[in-house]
């Protein structure tokens, strides 16, 4: 039995690129039946504290009442930003893997080279978490997915450098490539490859 745990942060408009039914149908018809998905109600990439504190404690919650030796955290977008962010917290972390992450967000940090949600966080007085380049972890496998877009290959370049960090590129995709994914009929089997993986590198770094 596939004991995998896979926390799932989705994007700003509340899902993972697709709907979120439908991307946890993929998942569990390649053989992966513990998935929790987390939203950020606020969308302010975890930078309220109430609903970061939330999703802290649920995550808690869950890996307290489940044995998992391979417990992996995926997000897009927005929800790619907090893979990472909530992954640094947690030891039995052992892979990320993030669609077109942010990895600063504070518009003070990306002014001039993306400032593509620069007005969806007017609302956010102080920014608790700017920026995730910092919390990369050498006991971690980061499998990060991005498109064509010039601000994600930008964002991508901050945590490129790391040995125990992959950047893939799937060419002809915009922001959202999960649903370019979708869309060519290969989703299903890109996840599975990177999952895998994620499970083959557990011991590496």
């Amino acid at each position: 039995m596939n004991n995998t745990i896979i926390f799932v942060f989705v994007g700003r408009a509340m899902k993972f690129g697709i709907d979120t039914t439908e991307f946890q149908k993929t998942l569990n018809n390649i053989g992966y039946e513990k998935i929790v998905f987390f939203r950020d109600i606020t969308k302010s990439w975890y930078n309220n504290g109430d609903s970061y504190e939330s999703i802290q404690k649920n995550i808690t919650k869950v890996l307290e009442n489940n044995f998992s030796d391979n417990v992996i955290f995926m997000g897009s977008s927005m929800g790619g930003f907090g893979s990472i962010l909530f992954s640094s917290i947690y030891d039995r972390c052992n892979s990320v893997i993030a669609f077109s992450p942010q990895i600063q967000i504070d518009p003070k940090l990306v002014r001039g080279w993306d400032d593509r949600y620069t007005k969806d966080l007017k609302h956010v007085e102080k920014f608790l978490y700017p920026r995730v380049d910092h919390l990369i972890k050498d006991t971690i496998d980061y499998q990060i997915v991005i498109g064509d877009q010039k601000e994600d290959k930008e964002q991508a370049k901050l945590i490129s450098h790391h040995p125990n960090v992959k950047l893939t590129k799937v060419h002809g995709a915009d922001h959202n490539v999960p649903k370019t994914l979708k869309v060519r009929g290969i989703l299903d089997t890109f996840l599975k490859e990177r999952i895998d993986e994620s499970i083959r590198n557990r011991n590496r770094w």
